[in-house]
């Protein structure tokens, strides 16, 4: 039976044999998926170089003994190649996808969590004047507290005198939750 997952966000790629390895996924319906990827990382495998973080991709899934199943077609929607060639946008794009690793569980929907990280990977696209990346990533941390369920007091927000006091408040308040 095959399964078709639609936009998912690929967090990580781990080897796991000679020639395959895995993929950990975010999807807003199903939440982190693990899948595996045969035969991926054979020379010419054209999975191999589709299946990279930081990608959304549409993906089909045969059903295998494996609990995620085996990864068997895949259609890339967007790689972030703008966001990957600046530095700070690949840092903070990847320290984003970190986190997501930690905060989100399988078969828990992160509808918003998704839309949220989307739309801050494609803000931190454009030119890097108009864009306040300690501002984006306050709203990132703020949307993945939300998702985890706690809600930081008005207090504990306005006690930070700086961006960059809050955001690190607000780091050690997802590492605690998770």
């Amino acid at each position: 039976m095959t399964r078709y997952f639609e936009k998912c966000l690929i967090l990580q790629a781990r080897d796991t044999g000679e020639d395959s390895f895995s993929i950990s996924v975010l999807h807003a319906s199903w939440g982190k998926q693990e899948f595996l990827v045969q035969g991926g990382k054979k020379i010419g495998a054209k999975l191999s170089s589709l299946l990279q973080p930081l990608t959304l991709a549409d993906i089909w899934v045969a059903a295998s003994r494996r609990e995620g199943g085996r990864v068997i077609e895949a259609r890339v929607i967007n790689d972030f190649t703008p966001l990957k060639k600046k530095f700070l946008a690949l840092r903070f794009a990847l320290r984003a996808l970190d986190i997501l690793k930690g905060a989100t569980y399988g078969l828990i929907e992160t509808h918003d969590l998704m839309q949220v990280t989307l739309a801050v990977f494609e803000a931190i696209q454009i030119k890097k004047s108009t864009v306040d990346l300690k501002k984006l990533w306050i709203a990132f941390e703020l949307a993945v507290l939300n998702h985890l369920g706690i809600k930081p007091s008005d207090a504990s927000l306005t006690s930070h005198a700086s961006l960059n006091k809050l955001a690190h408040y607000l780091e050690q308040e997802i590492y605690q939750a998770c």
